[in-house]
């Protein structure tokens, strides 16, 4: 998640290193552990200030598992 706040090289290069597919394969096996899903969410966010991230993203399931982790944990604060 830190990696991607303020870098642009780091976004990138943390996408074309599978980063993103990552991401959601953590989120989606550990779909009922609140602070993955929260750190995962957090270091989508940071990746999605790139255009090509975004896209990425939304192609590879994320908004998907991203609406599961709210529903999950909709009691959840940090993870809303």
């Amino acid at each position: 998640m830190n990696l991607a706040y303020n870098n642009e090289n780091n976004k990138v290069t943390s996408a074309e290193a599978g980063g993103i597919s990552t991401i959601l394969s953590a989120m989606k096996t550990h779909s009922s552990n609140a602070t993955v899903q929260d750190k995962g969410c957090g270091a989508l966010v940071n990746l999605a200030n790139n255009d090509k991230n975004k896209v990425t993203i939304a192609d590879a399931g994320g908004i998907t598992t991203i609406l599961s982790a709210m529903k999950t944990h909709s009691s959840n604060a940090t993870v809303q």
